[in-house]
C-alpha cells in the first residue's frame, strides 16, 4: 500500500523569522523591556507583543490591557495616563529606543485606535515598516487595514472555527485584498 506524502512547498523567506511570544518569558517578565532585550541575545529575530493606547495617546505594550487598581477592579490601559501605568508597561517608543529597529516586530492590535499610532511610532523611530507585522483578529478590520496602509505586513489572527468560509477560501480573500499573512493558532493546524 503507497501512503500519500504531503508535498511541502519551498518557503517565500530565505530566512525563517524566530518570533519570541512575549519575549524571553521563560526567563524575564514577559512584555517588558528586559524580556525583549534577552530574547533578542537569546537568538529570536523577531518579537511578538499586544498593543494598547494610553488615555494620554501612548502605545504601551502589555497582554490583558488592563492594570490593578487599588479601590475597585482592574482598570482598562485606555482609562489611564502612560506615566501612571506601572514601570514594567514600556511604551512603543521605549521599545524601539532599547531594542533598535532590526528584530521584527509583531503586534497584537488589542485597541482599534492603535494601528495608526503604532505606525507612527515605527517611522519615528525609521523601523523599516516591512518588518512591522500588524495582527488582528476581525477580518473586516484586516481588510481594512491593508486598504489604508500599504507599507506594513498585515496578518489576519483567525481560529479555524472562526473561518466559516474555510481556510481555503480565506487565503484567496485575504491573496486578493493584499493581507500578508494568516496566522491561526498551532492547534488549528494539520498536515492538509
Amino acid at each position: 500500500m503507497v501512503g500519500w506524502v504531503q508535498q511541502r512547498l519551498p518557503s517565500l523567506r530565505a530566512e525563517p523569522i524566530a518570533f519570541a511570544h512575549r519575549g524571553a518569558r521563560a526567563y524575564a517578565r514577559e512584555n517588558t523591556l528586559e524580556s525583549f532585550q534577552l530574547a533578542a541575545k537569546l537568538g529570536a529575530n523577531g518579537v511578538e507583543t499586544d498593543a494598547w493606547l494610553t488615555a494620554d495617546g501612548h502605545v504601551v505594550l502589555d497582554h490583558d490591557g488592563v492594570v490593578p487598581s487599588r479601590l475597585r477592579r482592574p482598570r482598562p490601559i485606555s482609562e489611564v495616563a502612560l506615566k501612571n501605568l506601572p514601570q514594567h508597561i514600556p511604551s512603543l517608543d521605549a521599545f524601539f529606543e532599547v531594542c533598535g529597529t532590526n528584530l521584527h516586530v509583531s503586534i497584537d492590535v488589542k485597541d482599534d485606535n492603535t494601528l495608526k499610532p503604532i505606525i507612527d511610532s515605527a517611522k519615528n523611530a525609521r523601523m523599516p515598516l516591512d518588518k512591522l507585522w500588524l495582527c488582528h483578529h476581525r477580518i473586516e478590520f484586516t481588510l481594512e487595514a491593508r486598504k489604508q496602509f500599504s507599507d506594513v505586513r498585515i496578518v489576519d489572527s483567525s481560529r479555524l472555527k472562526r473561518i466559516k468560509e474555510g481556510p481555503e477560501m480565506r487565503c484567496a480573500l485575504l491573496a486578493q485584498h493584499g493581507v500578508d499573512v494568516l496566522n491561526m493558532h498551532i492547534s488549528d493546524w494539520n498536515g492538509g
